[in-house]
C-alpha cells in the first residue's frame, strides 16, 4: 500500500511538471549546443589540452571542460548553426563538424553530441 501511494505521488509530480513544460512558454534554462567527447583509436576517452568551436564561420571561441580531466567539453550555449570544432592535443589538431537546430517549440537548441577522434 505504501509503495502504491508513493508511486502515485511520484506520477502526480511528474505529470504536473510535464504540463508546465508543454504549455508553449519557454523556460529560463540554458541548453549546451554541443557536447564533445575526445576519444582515442580504441574509443576510450582521452584528454585534450583545449577545444574550440566556430558557428557558421564566426570567430573561434573556447569550449568549456565538462569534466576536470579534459575528456569532455561543452561548446556554445543556445547557439544554433553549423559547428566546426577543434580539439588540441599536444601539437596536433583534430576536427569535427555538427549542425545544431532548434527544438520544435523554438525555445532551446536541439543539443548535439559528437566524438572527436585523436587518430
Amino acid at each position: 500500500m505504501k509503495r502504491t501511494l508513493a508511486l502515485s505521488v511520484l506520477l502526480l509530480v511528474v505529470t504536473v511538471g510535464c504540463d508546465e513544460l508543454t504549455t508553449g512558454d519557454c523556460d529560463t534554462s540554458a541548453v549546451s549546443s554541443v557536447t564533445v567527447s575526445v576519444v582515442d583509436a580504441d574509443g576510450l576517452l582521452t584528454p585534450a589540452d583545449s577545444v574550440t568551436y566556430e558557428v557558421d564561420g564566426s570567430s573561434e571561441a573556447d569550449c568549456e571542460p565538462l569534466m576536470g580531466d579534459g575528456t569532455e567539453w561543452t561548446c556554445g550555449v543556445e547557439e544554433s548553426g553549423d559547428f566546426y570544432i577543434r580539439a588540441y592535443v599536444g601539437s596536433a589538431v583534430y576536427t569535427g563538424e555538427v549542425s545544431v537546430g532548434m527544438q520544435s517549440d523554438g525555445c532551446h537548441v536541439q543539443a548535439q553530441f559528437i566524438d572527436i577522434a585523436t587518430f
